[in-house]
């Protein structure tokens, strides 16, 4: 026979598992809160240790693809990105290669991404534009 305490205990076991069955599925599959959509919009490279000009735009959009645009305005390929643990992973597939991923750090207030390249260790810095100069969609 089960004794009041091991009922106890069994519901108690059960509601915690409830609860965390209820966190799990209120993520979406990247591990992020579905509603986390802080980075839409269109960000401008403001700084680059390896050089580059400053004029490189992504325009980050809601339903997980990024947009690039040169210092030409030149849309570059589609991008896609995901959310893990606050870092912004974006993964873009070369045609007969295979895929290059790059990895954005926010600063703590969402205004500055960072990027540091697994080649030189440089950083690449991004801030959120207001003006797109390109004329996309954000």
């Amino acid at each position: 026979s089960v004794s009041l305490q091991e009922i106890s205990h069994m519901r108690t076991v059960s509601i915690f598992i409830a609860a965390g069955l209820a966190m799990v599925l209120s993520c979406s599959v990247s591990g992020e809160p579905r509603n986390n959509l802080w980075m839409v919009g269109v960000w401008h490279m403001t700084h680059d240790e390896d050089g580059s000009p400053s004029k490189t735009l992504i325009e980050f959009r809601a339903d997980g693809s990024i947009l690039g645009y040169d210092a030409a305005c030149k849309v570059l390929p589609t991008f896609t990105y995901f959310l893990r643990n606050g870092d912004i992973y974006v993964t873009s597939m070369v045609p007969g290669k295979g895929p290059i991923a790059m990895i954005l750090h926010p600063n703590s207030t969402h205004t500055q991404l960072t990027f540091t390249s697994p080649r030189s260790r440089n950083n690449a810095v991004y801030e959120r534009n207001t003006d797109h100069r390109c004329g996309g969609h954000a």
